[in-house]
Order: structure tokens, then C-alpha cells, then sequence
């Protein structure tokens, strides 16, 4: 995981980095998507302004 200060002030950039075989790489990105949702759903806009998973 990354702790770096991005663009965007006082806004710190964080992630994960998987590396894996192309038959599992979907199921791992869904999976991947469908947590970091359920975890940012408990913060505001003011909190997190952006994210993705692919």
C-alpha cells in the first residue's frame, strides 16, 4: 500500500497492487471493487473525491 501525497492538497493517494494470472484477474477485480465500495460508503465527498478499481 501507498501513503503519497497527491495533486489534490491535503488528499493522500492509496492502493493495492495485485499481481495474478489473466484467468483470475476479473473475479479479482470485482471483488476488489465491490469492498473498496462498501468501505467508502462510509465516508463523505469531503473525505474521498475519487476512486477506482480496474
Amino acid at each position: 500500500m501507498s501513503d503519497d501525497t497527491d495533486d489534490q492538497g491535503d488528499f493522500r493517494s492509496v492502493g493495492v497492487e495485485v499481481h495474478c494470472h489473466p484467468d483470475v484477474a476479473a473475479d479479482i477485480t470485482r471483488r476488489l471493487s465491490e469492498a473498496a465500495a462498501e468501505i467508502l460508503a462510509d465516508y463523505g465527498e469531503d473525505e474521498v473525491y475519487d476512486w477506482g478499481a480496474g
